[in-house]
């Protein structure tokens, strides 16, 4: 079972940091690294930690819609490709260690969810906790929808199962 990793990057300097912290907490534990730069021109500091974790980089043009550039993130998966897992630059996972085997024990499951855990306090605890789908058979049943906040909209109907352990964490500034 083979699972690629998906994201969507803004070409600069900065973001090319945060996708090196994000890629080395992931990496491990995918099989295929699918980046797009979205933006008006690629930047070559984001390219080179692309380069470094092996993946496969495209490009975008940024037209204001976050599901479009995921929608075209996606399309660059090929089909032996199972599942996608997607993140966002400044994420970092925890607990993916035996996601193979969760999926191999869960074989009529489309999506799952994960805890997402988006904001912290002083001390390091999590104050906003919440579930996101965060891993999706490879197999057109869903797209993105959604400018700003986007989310997934099924094609079909899907079989979601919430998973505990896994977690994505969202380190911003």
């Amino acid at each position: 079972m083979q699972i690629a990793l998906c994201l969507i990057v803004k070409p600069d300097d900065a973001e090319a940091i945060l996708l090196d912290r994000c890629l080395a907490s992931v990496y491990p534990y995918v099989d295929g690294i699918f980046i797009t730069q979205a933006g008006s021109q690629p930047n070559d500091a984001v390219s080179k930690v692309i380069k470094a974790y092996g993946g496969t980089e495209s490009f975008w043009k940024w037209n204001d819609s976050f599901a479009d550039a995921r929608n075209f993130n996606f399309s660059q998966v090929p089909n032996e490709y199972e599942y996608i897992t997607w993140l966002d630059a400044d994420d970092v996972v925890r607990g993916y260690e035996t996601i193979k085997e969760t999926l191999e024990a869960h074989p009529g499951v489309d999506t799952f969810s994960f805890w997402y855990l988006y904001a912290f306090d002083e001390w390091n605890n999590p104050i906003v906790v919440h579930h996101k789908t965060r891993l999706i058979k490879n197999d057109g049943s869903v797209r993105w929808v959604g400018n700003l906040h986007e989310d997934f909209e099924p094609l079909r109907q899907v079989n979601q199962k919430h998973l505990e352990g896994p977690e994505v964490l969202h380190l911003t500034n």
